[in-house]
């Protein structure tokens, strides 16, 4: 099983590389909106971070019918205090109190905590030394927050901090289905690639070299509000076509013919623009 995501990215976001650099998360952390007895969907939380995100943003939102992304994940956000934000991809769960919503809602959370680990290439473990952390886990253990989300909002539904980390273990450990040959967006091995840097709509974004074909980090797609979904070990559903990316360097690249329909390319001083 896998869900869309939907691409709602706030405009004027700093761009703050994490502390090991851009692209470079160590995990992720789960918080809930804590927003009980009113209705609370990722539709109405992004649209009050649209307002907010200069006090604290996060990266993505989740209830039982969808998946909202707000926030480039290569960048930091502002949701779990300084030490949490540099490490830290950030998910937000949407406080629902109807078991069926929750339970929609819980899948959905699972998939993406799974599928973040493997577009980043982490491995699964817990707290304090691994990639899977609750909000009150940076606040025990890195500091410079004190919430103690999401812990539980979960428990009132039946499902302690072990039991989710079992459930994400479990998804995680899933095998990843592999694509058809496409002549197009085909499976690449791994040696080294060239570095290159291309020009996106007036903006920078890493590449590298595959075959003579420029494969652009994944991120490039936002820039034309493509819709994808992540499925990890650098497969993607961009516009309902299943694309197998190349893994390098910790991201995703893709051939920058996917990005948009109808794109051009030009190679201008040593660099692609597309």
């Amino acid at each position: 099983m896998t869900y869309p995501i939907t691409i709602q990215l706030i405009p004027g976001l700093p761009h703050r590389p994490y502390r090991k650099g851009p692209g470079k998360p160590e995990g992720i952390v789960f918080h809930c909106t804590d927003t009980p007895g009113r209705p609370d969907t990722a539709a109405t939380e992004a649209s009050h971070e649209q307002r907010t995100w200069q006090q604290a943003f996060v990266h993505f939102f989740v209830d039982d019918t969808s998946i909202v992304q707000v926030a480039n994940t290569d960048f930091l956000c502002f949701g779990a205090g300084p030490n949490g934000n540099s490490r830290f991809v950030q998910i937000e769960l949407c406080m629902l109190e109807d078991p069926a919503k929750f339970q929609e809602m819980y899948q959905r959370s699972i998939w993406l905590g799974a599928s973040l680990l493997h577009q980043y290439g982490l491995s699964f473990s817990a707290a304090p030394e691994g990639t899977v952390w609750s909000h009150q886990d940076v606040s025990r253990y890195l500091g410079g927050t004190d919430h103690e989300d999401p812990v539980h909002y979960l428990q009132s539904h039946g499902i302690s901090w072990n039991r989710h980390l079992q459930t994400l273990f479990a998804e995680w450990s899933k095998p990843v289905n592999k694509p058809a040959s496409n002549p197009t967006c085909r499976p690449v091995s791994q040696p080294a690639y060239r570095k290159l840097s291309v020009l996106v709509n007036g903006r920078f974004y890493a590449a590298i070299d595959v075959d003579d074909t420029t494969y652009v980090v994944w991120t490039a797609l936002n820039e034309f509000n493509t819709p994808y979904e992540y499925r990890g070990n650098g497969l993607m559903t961009v516009r309902g076509q299943d694309i197998q990316g190349v893994v390098f360097g910790g991201s995703t690249y893709l051939p920058w013919s996917c990005l948009a329909p109808g794109i051009h390319a030009a190679k201008v001083d040593w660099s692609f623009t597309v």
